[in-house]
């Protein structure tokens, strides 16, 4: 049935569905690799000062660089990318993609420029004020890894470019080699027995490097995709005076920005106060809160990001808003044809599946207990935020962000309201059930919008 779905989605889709099939499984390959490296983070690392330190250096650099800008722009550019490179204008294309690089760099710089200046205030807000035992090497390694402020968001923009042009094991591929450096530099500070100082820099080394050498990875695929598929010539540069000046070009890639900063943020908000009641309750249940959302994430991560990565860059440029609904619409009968079996095995097997990946060691009988019962309601939850994420490609590629902004923002503030006064009453539990009922609502209203939007274009016809 999944299959007959998938193939069925390909007829708007440039890409057949061995493609989605395909970028799924180098997703399943990232989340063995990352597991690996937190995995192995923890034993060589454990709970120490330095184990701390290390995390605080790349903090800001990946939250701001990867998980916010990155990760907004990597989204944001691909519908007017997609509907450039539509006409067949290569050049303005790269010419687009090479300003909206060179603009978000000299940004990102001088927001690096002012964490280096004020780094020791920065620190100090962090529990790290000036003469502690860890700060003097917090700060190199903190100076060290803010160039990836640059080099992450440099990723995503490629990447959104790669997808625009039909190419989407590349872009999925990249994170693969970040994850690959950091696997790596781990394993060789635990045969080598380094030092936990030695086998910081190791780690952070591995992080700079990683990072730009993703960035570069993609950067040349593009180059080598637009002259195969485009009209670029060999050796021709762009200026950077243009680079600089095509803030006109670039417009409907910072109107669509804002909108989906603000969704983005929004859900950061819902994590942020979870881990913050989580951190209130008994000993354990942060952490248990971390496994439970790792688990329940998986299949999003998986095959949710591999069937978004696909449809947007298609609807982006679908003849009419009528074909892109009807593509969105076979793109949710495939979501909901692979998540709702996934999620009710995920809450039915829980115990299980805890058991057999983290009963060990000092994960005992109460942890699993603690972990299911978080479980319980985000392996449901994961079929809600999935529905939506595909909802929100629909409205970001025809830029009508400005409900869902509403929509994001009230059902994220009902699941707090519903954490809030339930974790007294239900314990841990309560953070899995909030999140079920915020996304669910979520994803009734995006489907009610999206219904309301098709009811519209056919009267419109």
């Amino acid at each position: 049935m999944v299959l007959t779905l998938m193939k069925r989605i390909s007829a708007l889709f440039p890409d057949n569905w061995t493609v989605i099939a395909g970028v799924a499984f180098v997703n399943l390959l990232l989340a063995v690799i990352a597991f690996l490296k937190d995995v192995i983070f923890a034993g060589y690392f454990g709970t120490t000062a330095m184990a701390d330190a290390v995390n605080m250096a790349f903090l800001l650099p990946d939250t701001i660089g990867g998980n916010l800008i990155g990760y907004v722009l990597g989204i944001a550019a691909v519908p007017h990318l997609s509907r450039i490179w539509a006409v067949g204008q290569s050049r303005q294309f790269m010419q687009a993609v090479a300003g909206l690089a060179v603009q978000c760099s000299l940004l990102l710089a001088l927001f690096g420029l002012f964490l280096y200046l004020f780094e020791q205030q920065i620190l100090g807000w962090f529990g790290y004020p000036d003469g502690a035992g860890t700060v003097r090497q917090l700060e190199q390694m903190f100076r060290l890894l803010l160039p990836c402020l640059v080099f992450m968001p440099l990723f995503a923009i490629g990447a959104a470019a790669l997808q625009t042009l039909g190419s989407f094991y590349a872009p999925a591929f990249g994170p693969v080699i970040f994850n690959v450096f950091l696997l790596l530099g781990l394993v060789v500070s635990w045969a080598s027995f380094a030092s936990f100082e030695l086998g910081g820099w190791i780690f952070s080394c591995s992080f700079f490097f990683g990072s730009g050498i993703s960035a570069f990875y993609v950067w040349r695929r593009l180059i080598i995709e637009v002259r195969n598929k485009g009209s670029l010539p060999v050796g021709k540069r762009l200026s950077i005076a243009d680079s600089l000046s095509s803030f006109k070009v670039l417009s409907p890639i910072y109107r669509d920005f804002g909108p989906l900063f603000l969704v983005i943020l929004a859900t950061q908000c819902l994590y942020m106060v979870e881990r913050v009641l989580a951190s209130r309750l008994e000993t354990g249940t942060l952490a248990a809160l971390s496994y439970a959302y790792r688990i329940a994430q998986f299949p999003n991560w998986v095959f949710i990001a591999a069937l978004t990565s696909v449809i947007l860059p298609a609807i982006s440029r679908a003849a009419d808003r009528s074909s892109a609904i009807e593509g969105v619409y076979r793109a949710l009968r495939v979501t909901l044809g692979v998540m709702v079996p996934v999620a009710v095995f995920l809450c039915l097997a829980r115990k299980p599946i805890i058991t057999l990946l983290l009963g060990r060691g000092a994960f005992g009988p109460e942890s699993i207990s603690i972990t299911c019962d978080l479980l319980a309601g985000y392996s449901l939850a994961v079929i809600g935020q999935a529905v939506s994420t595909v909802c929100l490609r629909y409205f970001l590629a025809n830029g009508r962000m400005k409900k869902v902004v509403g929509i994001f923002s009230a059902s994220i503030l009902l699941s707090i309201v519903f954490d809030v006064c339930a974790i007294d009453r239900i314990g841990p539990a309560a953070l899995g059930y909030g999140a079920l009922l915020g996304w669910s609502v979520n994803a009734i209203w995006m489907i009610g919008l999206l219904i309301k939007e098709s009811a519209t274009r056919k009267v419109d016809a």
